[in-house]
């Protein structure tokens, strides 16, 4: 279509634009240290220290926690986490469930994941305290970086585990 684009609009107020991309061990190791310094009395800093650690080694989306359980792999016997694909419909997605092993990772990432796992599977209500975690990040951040216009969101987990695979595995 060579329709121009001249009505269109140019930036939007609803954009995600500022949010990044990935999630840096820098930022990681502030936000920690955040969360072992003035927030080590908020109700919900280990889930955000769980969330945070869980999903840059696994690369969950935020809201596929709920439906994640342990197991192991049938061929290997690894210990896995079995997730419900939360984008499976119309033909995206690579089916309904993957299988992630996870026993190759250090010990306390381990002891995240399945603390996480856990936690998540446990809630009444895992998008309120998904929620809930998510505004507890966004303090720390603002606490952190008061004037800083880019903001690391729950998501920011999943696009820095895809970023650490491409550089460390190759496409298959």
């Amino acid at each position: 279509n060579d329709e121009p684009q001249t009505d269109c609009l140019k930036r939007s107020a609803k954009t995600s634009s500022s949010k990044a991309k990935g999630y840096p061990p820098e930022i990681l190791d502030r936000v920690v240290a955040e969360l072992a310094g003035k927030f080590v009395k908020a109700k919900y800093r280990k889930p955000l220290m769980a969330f945070l650690v869980s999903s840059i080694a696994l690369g969950l989306r935020p809201s596929e926690w709920s439906t994640t359980t342990l197991g192991h792999d049938q061929t290997s016997g690894a210990k896995c986490v079995i997730i419900k694909n939360a984008k499976t419909t119309n033909g995206r997605g690579t089916g309904e469930d993957r299988v992630v092993v996870y026993d190759h990772m250090p010990e306390r990432i381990q002891q995240f994941i399945e603390w996480m796992v856990d936690y998540a599977r446990s809630c009444e209500d895992w998008d309120q305290d998904q929620k809930r975690i998510a505004d507890l990040h966004y303090r720390i951040q603002k606490h952190i970086s008061p004037n800083g216009r880019r903001r690391y969101s729950l998501y920011s987990c999943r696009h820095q585990c895809s970023a650490n695979m491409k550089q460390n595995y190759n496409l298959e």
